[in-house]
């Protein structure tokens, strides 16, 4: 009995023995190969990190963008461009309000504002996402506008505005959004989530 807890404490007392062996060779392994690592990739013996110049990929998909706001400062404008285009970003998205384009009466367009940041994208190289939403007063007679963003009386209204600005823009404008969050109130005209509304404006 004493000579089989005996040899069961040398069983014992070994193979703790081995499991540190393989733990102390398993951290000399690891901090080995860190070690290489870090010569390689900008990390010093010592763990000091030091920069690293990594090569560009581009990916062909998914796309990625920035949201940017180049409406009223041209100069700003040109300069957030140029920085999307520094941090290797493709795309670039801009809000385009309805009223600000078609705010006076129907077919009457300001396209300004529009033509100048398609243009400087363009010199940018980056493609471009309208955000097309905000309605004017003329589209909303009967109520007036009740927030800063709401869906028009006749659907058609928008409609006409979107192909309007598809046709002068084929060809240079690859993306639209129609509106923004129409799941909230507060970018619904303050009304609740009418998504039969919604399905209405894009088959305008």
């Amino acid at each position: 009995m004493v000579r089989n807890t005996r040899r069961t404490r040398i069983q014992t007392l070994g193979l703790v023995g081995l499991g540190l062996a393989l733990l102390a060779l398993a951290i000399w392994r690891v901090g080995t190969g860190l070690g290489a690592w870090g010569r390689g990739q900008g990390i010093s013996p010592d763990g000091t990190a030091t920069p690293t110049s990594w090569p560009s990929a581009r990916l062909a998909s998914p796309e990625y963008g920035l949201q940017a706001f180049l409406w009223w400062d041209e100069d700003v404008a040109r300069r957030d461009l140029q920085l999307i285009q520094d941090t290797g970003f493709g795309w670039v998205k801009q809000q385009v309000g309805w009223r600000d384009v078609e705010g006076m009466a129907k077919s009457y367009f300001d396209w300004y504002f529009t033509d100048r940041i398609v243009a400087d994208a363009e010199a940018a190289g980056l493609d471009i996402l309208f955000r097309l939403d905000s309605e004017p007063v003329w589209t909303v007679p009967e109520r007036g506008t009740t927030s800063s963003n709401g869906p028009p009386d006749n659907p058609q209204d928008f409609g006409d505005f979107c192909h309007a600005m598809a046709e002068r823009y084929q060809g240079r404008v690859r993306a639209y959004q129609v509106w923004n969050e129409p799941n909230l109130a507060r970018e619904w005209g303050g009304w609740p989530p009418d998504p039969d509304g919604y399905v209405e404006l894009l088959r305008a």
